[in-house]
This record gives structure tokens, C-alpha cells and sequence, in this order.
């Protein structure tokens, strides 16, 4: 196991022993809550005066105070003596993985640094009041007030334990909270004339008395006595744990900086991620020089070491291909802000602030100025605008004050006259696409190949052999032909004809086994295929009821199969475009509500209604050729399918720019590859090898045949509200076999396209 991998695991280990710990704590403090709760019984009884009721409540409630007071230095002893071993197992830990950095032959020469655990380490840790630290230079970096990226330079706060107080004075308040909590409630409740029941319902919530051997569940049931110390509890010893696990690793790395130069801060890709974390992950600092986790309550973060390979005198081991995440493994390089990006809008929400409008049936709230600044600038320096100088969130009412209204915000497009001036292959930084979201689309879909993911590449890479070997087969044999064809001398040609017998035994051969790779290829993508389908998000029910709304114009055959096949695209790719509506653009495919029959060309056209017409043929012949017209179909399905959000576009255009030779839109009649003359003149391409030269075509806002225009005449903004990436490459998920020339041709494409099974981004 790689060392981030080692550390990430070790991160979850962590969570798993915090729990035991706070559950060992929580659970002596309920058993004193609830035998004092039992103990208000004896009030129930008849004949008893008031002032005997008095006396034995101040009994009660004395008698928890001393309980309490025994449990508060049971659970401070207690915590600090477990901090203190994890510190000392932490430091062990991390010690070792460090030591399996280096290999084995060179470890008498290269020798890693122990570290003594003194016998104060956790205590001083937990005891220092984070209300007395700020970080203005993470914070300003952080929010960008000064227009700056880099934390570099940053000193970063060491955060614990709630209300600012060391772990003893936070136990002395969680058990001296309780007492007093106790003695109104009940008071109050004797004066009002409430029964013991009622009080008991008050203090314990929906639990019953004795019910307390679930402590996670007794914090669920709203008791005033014990939900809100349990949790305060689970919450100074989570982020204590972290903190001495954090700071124990911290101080091996720094007693080994000949190893280790600097420090990786690593958050967790999930919704309960707070921003300030978010905007720290994947973030590389100097010791003592940047922030450390936790940075809030619960922080679940953590330090990773980045080892000097530059100067140390071997390579570096295998990293870290995957990140957990709460959709499953990604690419180890993917930061939290890239990946927040191509969450769904509930997600984003719940993390940056918003909710659901019903009146006007979207989304809204802080998360909307995340969309538009990662489409303006890119995911990671736009999180970063939402945190403050003291660490703590930017508001809705600043983020408002700063940029107005989200809209307002704009997503820098680059118009095709400046495109050509810009130099080979460095234009992509310009477009206004975030240049990682096709990483981590093509991450996520061989994170859903799995492990089909080895095999086909095994397909790939023999494929390509055995093509090549049997292309060159095939030329030594013609050759012979033609030499065979030529002589006239009898003993010539026979001596040809033993030399090509072999040769078409082999050329047979080599075929035979391209052909069972082919039925291998396109077994293990008729697999994925049906677990795209099976694990889609909408049932075919709710697709049938969706295409059962659209229009059919002028079918008089084919009606049924073109409804089938868009249930089938509908479950693959989640109802985009089909089940779900998207934004309102102008010019942008959206949810198809009209399938019309194609008398020529089959495009997809926006009806300016938040709604597209598609046009399709009736016919087996499809566009593209001989019986294709499902692959047809599913490419004019999948615009509606971009045209779902914002984001897929973004996603689109980064992969076709990114890959462009050059931004210069060129005419496609020329370049290597299939363009049907059907494709108007005016459809000019950017230039890479992709499955077919169609899939660099920009849409501009003007028509003009770009080709026959003089020099340096304005050509037109490039209009990229559309692409043809997303469809080019959704056309070949319409049967397996045209899935596996997508892989065989275009891995990168066909990953990518495979991602949008699981996720509209």
C-alpha cells in the first residue's frame, strides 16, 4: 500500500476509534442522567408535602451533582490517557510508513527519525484555546482579498474544542451544564404541575429510561438532558483525536525533513466538508507554515507528506491512484473544490449555502456564485472566495455586495479571430472551461470500469498489435502478388507461391485472433452496458411516461422503435435530456419534447421554449450510414443530454480545446478522416485526432463559410453554448461493439462518456 493510500485509511481508522472513545465517555454520563431521571418517581407518591418534595429533589439533584463530578474527571483522565497513546501509536504509525518510502537496499544509508512522545504531548495539544489564535493570512489568501491563490505564506490557527476551552474545562461544563439543566427542568415542571412522565419525555426525549445501549441513537432522541451533551461530547473528542493525530504526524514528518520537505493538506470529498476545507485540500505548504487540521469541529482532514524524491537517491514508489469519495473511488488527484464542481445542485447546496424554490422551481442561493465563478475563473479559486479571514463563511449578503446577482458573472468565451493568434496547444488555458473537470470525468469512468478496466486494456493494446501485424502481412502480400502477377519466369513464380503460403496462413490467423478480441472487447462492454442501464437513477417506467408526453410528427413507420430506443438512452444516461429539464439558455438543446421525421439532415434545434425538437429517420438507414439509425438517434438525444447544465457544456468544450492542435477553425474536408458530404462547408472543425474531425466543430454566431472569407475578416464569436463531443461520442453507446471502437479508437473520449451513466455534471 502506496503512503497517502496507508494515511487515507488510517484517517477512517481514526473516525472508528473516536467513536469508541465518545461512546465510552457518553455512555457513564447517560446511566448517570437516566438513574436520576428514575429517581423523580418518589415524587410521584401521595401525602408527601411540599417542602418534603423539595428536600428530596435538592437530594436527587445533589446526588447527580457528586455522580457528575466523578464522571467529568473519569472522562477527562480518561480522554487524555487515550489521546496520549494515539499520539505515541500515531507517531509509531507514520514512522513506519515513511520507512517503507525508502527501499530496502538503501535503509542502512537513509534512516528515518524517531520521535519521542513526551508524556504531556496530547495534553498540551488539547489545551490550547483557539479563541486566542487567528489566521488572517490564510483567511485573506483564502477569500482572495488580496487577489492571491497561494497560501504559501500562510500561519495557520490550531482549532479544537468547543466554546474556545481545553478539554478538562470543556468536560467541567458539559457535566456543570447538566446539573443546573436538571434542577430548573424539573422545578419548573413541579410548579406548571407536570407529571413525572413529562419531565421525563422533557429530559430523556422518545427514549425510555433504560434504553441507553445505543448512545448514536440516544443522541437522535431529542432528550434536553442528554441529546445535546452527547454530541458535545462526540464532538470534543472527534476533533481532539484529530488534532493529536494531525499534530503527532506533523512533528515525525518535521524530524525528518530531509526526507520530507512539505506537507499535503488533504479534506474528505463528501457533503459534510465544510468550504474552509475544501478550499485547503490538495493544498501543498512548508512546516509551521500553513494550516493544520482541524480547522473546525469534526474536522475530518489530514496531513500528507511530500516526500524530497528530487533529492533523494531513488524513485518515487507507486502513489495513490484513488480518493474515496461519496460516489465511489476517484482519481487521487482530484481537489474537493474540482470535485464539489460536478456535484448535482442539491449537493453544492447543502455545502455553500441553498435551497430548492418551489414558486420558481429551482435552485438557488450561495452555491449559484460557486457555478458561475468556477465557469468564470476554475473550481479551486472559486471556493476559495467563500471563506473569510478568520476562517468562518462568506455570506450570502456579501457574496451580493461583491458581485451582484449570479448571472451577472460572466463565463469568458474567446471569440475565433483571437483564438488564432494564440500559440499551439497553450490556448487551452484561455477557454473558459475548467481545464480539470475532463479528468476527472474520464477518473470517474474507469472508476466505473472497475475492473474490466485492466482487461480492456489488454484488448486495446493486442488489438492494435495484432492490426498492425496483420496490416503489414497483408502489404508483404500484396507485394508478392504483384511480383507473381509480373514474371513470367515458371520457377520464380512457384518459389513466390511457397513464400506466400505461410504468409496467408498467418494473415487467416492473425484475423482469427482479432476477431476473438473484438468478441471479448465487445462481451465486457455489453456487461457495462446493462450495469449503466441497471444502475440508473430513473426507472423505465418514469422514461416511458416522459417520452409518452412528446410529440410524434409525420411517422409512418419506426414510431415504437424510436420510442424504445430513447426509453433505453433515457435509463442509460439518467434522463438527461429526456426525464429531466435543464436551464433555459438561449441557442442550448434542452429536454426533447418533439421527435419529428428527418427528410434529410437529423439534427437537434431549440425551441426557445426551454424545450428541443429533434429530427430523426424512420428508416433502418440512419445519417451516418447502413443501419445506424439508433447510433442516429442517440446522437441528436445526447445535445439534449449537454444541453442538461452548465457544466456538461463547460466539460465538453475543455476536452475538445485542450486536445486542439490549434483554436483556428479549419475546413474538414481536408483532414485525415470520414466527414460525410452531408455536413454544410460552413461546419469548420478544430483539429485533433478525435473519432472523426466533427467532433472539434465550434457553433459560432454567425454562419458564414469561414473558408471562403478574406483575410482577416471577422469571422464570428465561437458560440461553444454546444458541442459535438458529447453526442459524437453518445452515438457509439448505442450498441456494444460501436462502445468498443469508441475504447479501441479514443480511450480518453470513451471514459468520459461513460462517466455521464452515473453523473450529469
Amino acid at each position: 500500500m502506496a503512503l497517502p493510500d496507508a494515511i487515507f485509511r488510517n484517517a477512517i481508522d481514526l473516525n472508528r476509534y473516536g467513536n469508541k472513545v465518545s461512546t465510552d465517555v457518553a455512555k457513564r454520563f447517560v446511566d448517570i442522567c437516566v438513574r436520576s431521571v428514575q429517581e423523580l418517581s418518589v415524587l410521584d407518591r401521595r401525602g408527601l408535602g411540599d417542602s418534603y418534595r423539595a428536600a428530596r429533589l435538592r437530594s436527587i439533584v445533589a446526588q447527580m451533582e457528586k455522580s457528575l463530578g466523578g464522571w467529568k474527571k473519569y472522562a477527562n483522565k480518561h480522554v487524555i490517557k487515550e489521546l496520549q497513546g494515539l499520539a505515541k501509536v500515531e507517531a509509531g504509525f507514520i514512522e513506519d510508513q515513511l520507512q517503507k518510502v525508502i527501499p530496502r537496499g538503501i535503509r542502512k544509508n537513509i534512516q528515518v527519525n524517531g520521535v519521542e512522545i513526551s508524556p504531556k504531548f496530547a495534553e498540551n495539544i488539547v489545551s490550547v484555546d483557539p479563541t486566542k489564535i487567528r489566521s488572517r493570512a490564510v483567511g485573506r489568501q483564502l477569500a482572495g482579498f488580496l487577489g492571491e491563490t497561494s497560501l504559501s505564506d500562510a500561519i495557520g490557527a490550531n482549532m479544537t474544542l468547543p466554546n474556545g476551552n481545553i478539554v478538562q474545562d470543556a468536560f467541567d461544563k458539559i457535566a456543570d451544564g447538566s446539573v443546573q439543566l436538571f434542577r430548573t427542568t424539573v422545578q419548573d415542571g413541579l410548579a406548571t404541575g407536570e407529571t413525572t412522565p413529562q419531565m421525563t419525555r422533557r429530559l430523556l426525549g422518545n427514549s425510555k429510561e433504560n434504553d441507553t445501549a445505543n448512545i448514536l441513537q440516544m443522541s437522535q432522541k431529542g432528550g434536553l438532558l442528554t441529546t445535546p451533551p452527547i454530541n458535545q461530547v462526540r464532538t470534543l473528542v472527534r476533533t481532539s483525536i484529530n488534532q493529536v493525530a494531525n499534530s503527532a504526524a506533523l512533528t515525525v514528518y518535521q524530524a525528518n525533513s530531509d526526507i520530507t520537505k512539505k506537507y499535503r493538506y488533504t479534506a474528505t470529498l463528501d457533503s459534510r466538508t465544510t468550504a474552509v476545507c475544501g478550499a485547503l485540500d490538495g493544498r501543498i505548504f512548508d512546516y509551521e507554515k500553513g494550516p493544520k487540521p482541524p480547522q473546525h469541529f469534526n474536522c475530518r482532514s489530514t496531513v500528507v507528506p511530500e516526500i524530497d524524491y528530487e533529492n533523494l537517491p531513488f524513485d518515487p514508489p507507486p502513489t495513490a491512484r484513488k480518493r474515496a469519495t461519496a460516489d465511489g473511488p476517484m482519481s487521487a488527484d482530484t481537489d474537493y473544490a474540482s470535485w464539489l464542481y460536478m456535484q448535482p445542485n442539491k449537493i453544492q447546496a447543502q455545502v455553500l449555502g441553498g435551497q430548492f424554490n418551489k414558486e420558481t422551481n429551482k435552485f438557488e442561493g450561495s452555491f449559484r456564485y460557486f457555478q458561475r465563478l468556477a465557469g468564470r475563473d476554475d473550481p479551486r479559486t472559486a471556493l476559495a472566495k467563500f471563506v473569510r479571514a478568520d476562517g468562518s463563511r462568506v455570506t450570502l449578503a456579501q457574496l451580493k455586495s461583491r458581485y451582484g446577482k449570479p448571472d451577472n458573472i460572466p463565463i469568458v468565451r474567446i471569440p475565433v479571430a483571437e483564438v488564432a493568434k494564440v500559440a499551439p496547444r497553450k490556448a487551452a488555458a484561455l477557454t473558459y472551461a475548467p481545464t480539470v473537470q475532463p479528468k476527472i470525468a474520464v477518473s470517474r469512468g474507469k472508476d466505473i470500469a472497475g475492473g474490466r478496466l485492466t482487461k480492456l486494456d489488454g484488448y486495446r493494446k493486442d488489438y492494435k498489435k495484432l492490426l498492425r501485424q496483420h496490416t503489414e502481412v497483408r502489404e508483404e502480400l500484396n507485394g508478392i502478388h504483384g511480383k507473381m502477377n509480373r514474371t513470367k519466369d515458371m520457377a520464380k513464380w512457384r518459389a513466390l507461391n511457397e513464400t506466400r503460403d505461410p504468409l496467408i496462413l498467418r494473415k487467416n490467423k492473425l484475423r482469427a485472433d482479432i476477431d476473438r478480441i473484438d468478441k471479448q472487447g465487445f462481451q465486457e462492454m455489453f456487461e457495462l452496458r446493462k450495469e449503466a442501464i441497471a444502475a440508473s437513477s430513473i426507472t423505465r417506467s418514469e422514461a416511458r411516461e416522459a417520452i409518452g408526453k412528446m410529440k410524434f410528427v409525420g411517422f409512418r413507420e419506426g414510431r415504437e422503435r424510436i420510442k424504445e430506443e430513447l426509453e433505453e438512452f433515457a435509463v442509460m444516461f439518467n434522463g438527461g435530456g429526456i426525464v429531466k429539464n435543464g436551464r433555459k439558455i438561449k441557442g442550448r438543446p434542452n429536454k426533447i419534447s418533439t421527435v419529428r421525421v428527418a427528410n434529410g439532415r437529423a439534427h437537434n434545434a431549440n425551441q426557445g421554449d426551454g424545450t428541443s425538437l429533434i429530427k430523426v429517420p424512420n428508416k433502418s438507414g440512419g445519417y451516418f450510414g447502413e443501419d445506424d439509425a439508433k447510433a442516429t438517434l442517440f446522437h441528436e438525444a445526447a445535445h439534449s443530454l449537454e444541453g442538461q447544465s452548465e457544466k456538461n457544456v463547460a466539460m465538453a468544450v475543455a476536452f475538445r480545446n485542450n486536445r486542439a492542435k490549434s483554436l483556428t477553425p479549419v475546413n474538414p474536408k481536408g483532414l485525415k478522416g470520414t466527414i460525410s458530404d452531408g455536413y454544410y462547408l460552413r461546419e469548420a472543425v478544430i483539429r485533433d485526432t478525435f473519432i472523426s474531425p466533427y467532433v472539434g466543430r465550434p457553433y459560432r454566431t454567425t454562419g458564414r463559410d469561414i473558408t471562403k472569407l478574406p483575410k482577416g475578416v471577422d469571422v464570428g464569436e465561437v458560440y461553444d453554448e454546444a458541442t459535438e463531443v458529447i453526442s459524437m461520442g453518445a452515438e457509439h453507446f448505442s450498441d456494444p461493439e460501436n462502445m468498443f471502437r469508441l475504447y479501441q479508437a479514443d480511450p480518453e473520449h470513451f471514459f468520459m462518456i461513460l462517466s455521464l451513466t452515473r453523473t450529469i455534471y
